[in-house]
C-alpha cells in the first residue's frame, strides 16, 4: 500500500490538488449562462408564479427587487422566482384566471370616513396632499391588526379627489384621483397584474424609484374583518418616499401623473 504523503503547507497541498485534477478526465460542463437568462427572461414576462403573502415584514424605507436563482451546475437545471415589493406593498404578474374580481373601488373599502386631522393624529404620520390638488374630497383610514399582540397596527390614509376639469374621471369611479399612504413593517397590501392586459414599468418619482402600472388589475387591502379585493381600472404610480408608500389613481398618463406630485 502507497503510504500517504504529508504535505508541508496548505499551499503545497493546493498545488498537488490541482496537479491530480488537470490529470482526470471529467465530462464537459453544459452552459449555464444562457440559461439563467432565458429563464429569467420568461419570469420577467410571465410574472411572479407564487401568491403575495400578505403579513410578511418587508425592508422598511427600501424599494427592493429580489431575485433569487439557484443553481444545480451538475444537471444544469435553474429555478429563479422574481418578487417585487415597494414598502407595504407587494406586485404580482400572473396569466389572468377564468373568473377575476368584479367589485370596483369603493369607500367602503377604504375604511373609515374622518377628517385630515384625525386620520393623521391616528395614523402617527402625516397625510400628504399635492399642491397641485388642494383638499381631498374625501379622507379615510383603514387601521389593520398585523401583529399577535394588541396595538400592533398598520394604518393607510386614503384621500380622493372628485373629477372635474383637467381631471378625467376613473373609469366607474366619481373620482379622479385616489391616494392611499401606508406606513408599516408589513406588507398590508397586494396588487395582481394580468400579463394578458396589464403593464409596469419601472420610473423615477422626483429622483425616486417606483413604478407605473396601467390595465385593469386588482388590489388586495388587509383589513380587521380579513382581505378585500377589489378591481382597479385607472392608471397607478406606485412609489416609497422614507418610511411611507404611496399608491395613487388616476385617468391621466404618466408625465401628467408624475407632475401632480413632483409640483
Amino acid at each position: 500500500m502507497t503510504p500517504l504523503r504529508r504535505f508541508a503547507s496548505e499551499d503545497e497541498l493546493a498545488a498537488a490538488l490541482r496537479a491530480v485534477g488537470g490529470s482526470i478526465d471529467s465530462p464537459e460542463t453544459p452552459p449555464i449562462a444562457p440559461t439563467v437568462l432565458s429563464s429569467i427572461h420568461e419570469i420577467e414576462l410571465a410574472g411572479m408564479r407564487a401568491r403575495p403573502r400578505l403579513w410578511l415584514p418587508s425592508r422598511r424605507r427600501t424599494l427592493t427587487i429580489a431575485l433569487a436563482t439557484v443553481l444545480f451546475l451538475a444537471s444544469a437545471a435553474v429555478a429563479a422566482e422574481l418578487i417585487i415589493r415597494i414598502g407595504a406593498v407587494t406586485v404580482r404578474v400572473t396569466p389572468a384566471p377564468t373568473a377575476t374580481p368584479t367589485r370596483p373601488e369603493s369607500a367602503s373599502a377604504f375604511g373609515q370616513p374622518v377628517s385630515i386631522a384625525e386620520a393623521e393624529r391616528r395614523a402617527g404620520f402625516d397625510a400628504r396632499i399635492p399642491r397641485a390638488l388642494g383638499p381631498p374630497a374625501g379622507v379615510w383610514i383603514g387601521p389593520t391588526q398585523v401583529g399577535s399582540q394588541p396595538g400592533e397596527t398598520a394604518t393607510r390614509i386614503v384621500l380622493a379627489w372628485r373629477a372635474g376639469q383637467g381631471l378625467p374621471p376613473i373609469e366607474d369611479l366619481p373620482w379622479g384621483v385616489v391616494l392611499m399612504q401606508f406606513e408599516s413593517d408589513y406588507e398590508v397590501a397586494a396588487k395582481t397584474l394580468y400579463s394578458e392586459t396589464s403593464n409596469i414599468d419601472p420610473v423615477k418619482v422626483g429622483g425616486l424609484d417606483g413604478y407605473w402600472i396601467t390595465g385593469p388589475h386588482t388590489l388586495e387591502l388587509l383589513d380587521p374583518d380579513g382581505t378585500q379585493v377589489v378591481t382597479v381600472t385607472g392608471n397607478v404610480l406606485l412609489w416609497q418616499e422614507g418610511s411611507i408608500t404611496y399608491r395613487l389613481e388616476t385617468s391621466l398618463p404618466l408625465d401628467q401623473t408624475l407632475a401632480l406630485v413632483t409640483t
